[in-house]
């Protein structure tokens, strides 16, 4: 629980633990990120990507499975300028700092992804990708996220996915909600 990034009052067991441990395995199989709100130790084990537990699978810091038919990828963690240029530094136990830093978007991941030559159906990220704007009804999307306007003049927001992979669905994983294409 060290390993999170919460305030103690929500650092508590609920029950990916039990799938974690094989205790219980997901029903459905499943495939994941890392954002802000992970334990970032665990993940860390599995910096390529791997299976966390029984039916789910973590895409690593920057991946790509094919699922059928279905090719995905993923980049793991949010933007912050000051450590995109770094490399993955932080080791636990971590500190006040690197308990932050451990989940920030790497150059080093995003150009890895840059160099894919096959097509991605689904890409996920934590922050929306390059030129989102570009596509579907992001005016009405600020309706619902009062703070994406704003957001999306940011660096970080251009910069977390500068990849040109072009994707079929993208999937803001911290946005909580839905900006379909026209």
């Amino acid at each position: 629980m060290d390993s999170l990034n919460l305030p103690p009052k929500y650092r508590e067991m609920k029950s990916l633990w039990k799938s974690y441990s094989g205790e219980e395995v997901a029903p459905v199989p499943t495939i994941f990120i890392g954002g802000n709100h992970e334990a970032s130790n665990y993940l860390w084990e599995l910096y390529y990507g791997g299976w966390a537990a029984p039916n789910i699978y973590f895409l690593g810091f920057a991946g790509v499975v094919k699922f059928g038919n279905i090719r995905i990828g993923g980049l793991s963690g949010i933007y912050n300028a000051r450590n995109y240029r770094l490399g993955h530094h932080e080791r636990p136990p971590y500190n006040d700092n690197t308990i932050r830093s451990v989940y920030h978007v790497r150059e080093y991941d995003v150009h890895k992804l840059m160099h894919l030559e096959e097509p991605i159906d689904i890409f996920l990220s934590h922050d929306w990708p390059l030129g989102i704007t570009n596509y579907g009804n992001w005016q009405q999307f600020v309706c619902y996220k009062k703070h994406f306007k704003d957001e999306q003049k940011k660096v970080y927001l251009l910069r977390t996915s500068a990849i040109h992979i072009d994707p079929r669905h993208c999937r803001a994983i911290n946005t909580f909600r839905r900006l379909t294409s026209d």
